[in-house]
């Protein structure tokens, strides 16, 4: 059985990873976003798929990516039903897709 830890990086990639080194094993995958930029799922949405398609995917018209990710943050369950309901193709950001390839 193969075990993935998916996890935000919150700005500290390095010991978000050291964190998990103890349960890295041959079957346990430790995914984690690399860019301490893009702390949490929200901006790493944002980075793989940008404002035009984020904003199209969840029926929104905000002008930039700070406002964007202020409404993302603020309805998180909302936003990922959007996410699961839409037509639109999106892209996973790579830790994630890693995860589940």
């Amino acid at each position: 059985m193969r075990v993935a830890v998916v996890t935000d990086n919150d700005g500290k990639t390095s010991s978000k990873r050291k964190n998990y080194e103890a349960y890295a094993a041959e079957n346990v995958s430790i995914c984690i976003g690399e860019d301490d930029a893009y702390p949490t799922l929200e901006p790493q949405l944002l980075k793989a798929n940008g404002l035009d398609k984020l904003n199209a995917i969840l029926g929104t018209a905000f002008a930039d990516d700070t406002a964007l990710l202020a409404h993302m943050k603020d309805n998180k369950a909302d936003i990922a039903l959007k996410i699961f309901d839409s037509a639109i193709p999106f892209d996973v950001p790579d830790y994630i897709r890693h995860a589940i390839q």
